[in-house]
C-alpha cells in the first residue's frame, strides 16, 4: 500500500488547489472588470476543518474556498424634478433645456407646491 503523508496539495485528493484555481480565476476576471474600483482589495479564503474522532485515530474534513470581490462600481446620476399640472414627475434631463421628446407644458417643481 502507498501511502502519503497529507499535504496542502494532495488533501482531499487536491481540491484544496482546484478550489484556489477556481477562484483565482474569478479574481483576475474581477480585477480586469473596468465596472469595478481597481484598488479594491481581493480576498480569496481557503478553509479546512479537520474534526477528529473521540480515539483520535481518525478525523474527519471539510474543505471550503470564500472569495470576496469587488463590488461593481455605483452609477452616479442626476433627476430633475417636475409638474405636469397634476402631479411630480422625475427626468433624468433638466425639464428646462429645450427639445425633450414627449415632454411638454412641464413646469419646475417648487417646494411645497404640486401646481
Amino acid at each position: 500500500m502507498n501511502v502519503r503523508k497529507t499535504n496542502l496539495q494532495n488533501i482531499g485528493r487536491g481540491v484544496a488547489c482546484e478550489l484556489f484555481e477556481e477562484d483565482f480565476k474569478k479574481v483576475l476576471a474581477n480585477i480586469a472588470d473596468e465596472n469595478t474600483e481597481a484598488e479594491t482589495v481581493r480576498e480569496i479564503r481557503i478553509t479546512i476543518k479537520i474534526k477528529p474522532s473521540e480515539t483520535r485515530e481518525i478525523g474527519a474534513t471539510r474543505i471550503t474556498s470564500s472569495i470576496k470581490l469587488a463590488p461593481v462600481k455605483a452609477f452616479k446620476g442626476m433627476l430633475f424634478f417636475g409638474t405636469d399640472g397634476k402631479e411630480i414627475n422625475a427626468y433624468e434631463q433638466d425639464i428646462e433645456q429645450p427639445g425633450l421628446e414627449g415632454i411638454e407644458n412641464v413646469t419646475k417643481f417648487q417646494k411645497g407646491k404640486a401646481q
